[in-house]
């Protein structure tokens, strides 16, 4: 769901109550299900074009929400809307500014291919503030021992777009690709008790959204294979911040990305990443020992018209 930010509150306590009146609103209709929502504005700073507040939603009534993160999918959703509402204007070659609210990153929608219905973005995603590469490992290292009630697992923390922690598919008894991609619910509890234990680590709720959680494998030469979770369950693909914090972290020598890509065969600033829902490329670069900047290609934004109320998907 796409909501004018302008006609909400700042306030977290108030803007609970204030999004909790909306879905009960919305209770009977096909929004019932939404878990994200994207408050979005005209931007007064000239150096962007909107300001963008991600809302996880953590429980199916809105009651409870997580205001820490980032989505690349919805930020998509947003810009259109925002064109469709006649704020940014869309065209091949356009790139639209989008400032993140709740982590002050830059995101930029570069609009590849455009039609009535469809338009193709590649995604670059860019911090304000120089960002060092010790600044992205919270732990301060590339690999940390977690302790876990699965055992001691061998993880890397990093925050770049999302936090997230990264494991070995290996480490969790998963040998291939087939394996990985199964909707396992033993998978799903597994990770959800690593994801548990990680947020313990960084002192945040265990039953937040964050950090957010991968499972990395190497099958085939030239690509990863990403099995990632979102609220509530498996992620039908990948997070587009998960691709940009995949990407920068494996240019972090040691971490498990980093490791498995040498495994893999690829070479330094990109990634094939192999999901559910098809091959996503990243790239990143570190320049200065801080990070330049994380890209993704190939999102395709589809708006759907429809009687009531007008929808947004996007792959």
């Amino acid at each position: 769901m796409v909501l004018d930010r302008r006609q909400l509150p700042e306030d977290p306590a108030e803007l609970t109550a204030a999004l909790a009146a909306v879905r009960c609103r919305h209770q009977s209709d096909r929004w019932a299900g939404a878990m994200k929502i994207a408050l979005i504005s005209p931007s007064a700073n000239p150096l962007y074009d909107l300001d963008y507040r991600f809302v996880q939603c953590l429980d199916p009534h809105w009651n409870r929400l997580d205001l820490r993160g980032n989505c690349g999918h919805s930020m998509l959703v947003a810009i259109t809307a925002a064109t469709r509402m006649g704020w940014v204007p869309l065209y091949p070659g356009a790139r639209v500014r989008v400032n993140v609210i709740n982590n002050d990153d830059l995101v930029v929608g570069e609009v590849d291919q455009l039609s009535q219905r469809v338009a193709e973005f590649t995604v670059h995603l860019l911090s304000t503030r120089p960002r060092p590469v010790a600044g992205l490992l919270p732990t301060g290292a590339p690999l940390t021992t977690l302790r876990t009630p699965l055992g001691r697992l061998e993880v890397s923390f990093v925050d770049w777009a999302n936090p997230y922690v990264l494991v070995a598919a290996a480490d969790l008894g998963v040998t291939d690709q087939a394996a990985l991609f199964a909707a396992d619910t033993d998978l799903l509890e597994r990770l959800r008790v690593v994801r548990e234990c990680a947020a313990e680590v960084l002192g945040w709720a265990p039953d937040g959204a964050f950090p957010k959680i991968a499972a990395l494998g190497q099958y085939r030469p030239g690509e990863l294979a990403v099995r990632a979770v979102t609220v509530p369950s498996w992620h039908p693909s990948l997070g587009l911040t998960g691709a940009c914090c995949l990407a920068v972290a494996a240019e972090v020598g040691g971490t498990v990305p980093a490791i498995l890509r040498d495994r893999a065969g690829m070479g330094l600033g990109e990634l094939v990443l192999c999901t559910p829902g098809g091959t996503v490329r990243a790239s990143a670069a570190l320049v200065d020992g801080a990070v330049g900047w994380a890209s993704v290609s190939g999102k395709t934004v589809r708006f759907e018209e429809a009687r009531a109320p007008q929808t947004i998907e996007v792959s």
